[in-house]
């Protein structure tokens, strides 16, 4: 039988971990989303370059989209393997802390769920794609003097 006083406290900390995701989460796609428009929109003169020697607009488009898939993915695998790393470091510490309600103190553990990373790095993926897509379409529409003529 469960005590009342252990299902309120872990519907509570499901409800603080929720809103915790959903503040870092917020803050990675509007970085993410920054990050990728700010890197495009620096290669204008890469982008004038390849529709002069012939690139559709639809192909430009699609190879910055291409890239930022890999270097997406990239990260992300990298990203994980950084928190696999830390959970164990973190695990080796022997943390120990006092709950309340409970006589005694226990080990903090770190445990990140394979399953849930994958879930959060979906969203994440098609964040940049889209993101990636969307910006490079809009430059790859410029005249193409326009493209090779602009600095930074």
């Amino acid at each position: 039988l469960i005590g009342l006083f252990y299902v309120g406290t872990i519907g509570f900390l499901y409800i603080m971990a929720g809103f915790f995701i959903f503040l870092i989460f917020s803050a990675v796609a509007l970085s993410i989303v920054n990050s990728m428009t700010i890197g495009i929109l620096e290669r204008v003169r890469e982008i004038g370059t390849l529709r002069a020697i012939g690139f559709t607009n639809a192909q430009t488009a699609m190879l910055f989209t291409i890239e930022s898939f890999y270097l997406t993915g990239i990260s992300l695998g990298v990203g994980y393997i950084l928190a696999q790393l830390m959970s164990v470091i973190i695990n080796a510490l022997n943390l120990r802390f006092d709950p309340p309600g409970i006589a005694g103190d226990m080990q903090f553990v770190v445990t990140p769920d394979t399953w849930f990373c994958a879930v959060l790095a979906v969203p994440i993926l098609i964040i940049c794609l889209i993101c990636a897509y969307i910006v490079s379409k809009k430059l790859v529409n410029k005249p193409i003097i326009q493209l090779l003529q602009q600095s930074n």
